[in-house]
């Protein structure tokens, strides 16, 4: 393989690349955009981290030892 025949194949894999890449970011921006969503609507379960029921436990069951 010569020279320009590399340079051919490093190009042509930069721009494989390259749309990969818009491509992982434009589901990225969906993914984002579906959890805000989500956060927004009190019909999904677990969606708002404020909610007991996170992880953390809450008040009354702080305080009861659970």
């Amino acid at each position: 393989m010569d020279h320009d025949e590399v340079a051919a194949q490093a190009e042509a894999e930069a721009k494989t690349l390259e749309r990969q890449g818009d491509r992982l970011a434009d589901e990225i921006e969906s993914v984002r955009r579906a959890g805000e969503s989500n956060k927004a609507d009190p019909s999904v379960p677990g969606a708002r981290p404020d909610e007991p029921g996170d992880g953390e436990p809450a008040e009354d069951e702080d305080r009861a030892g659970h």
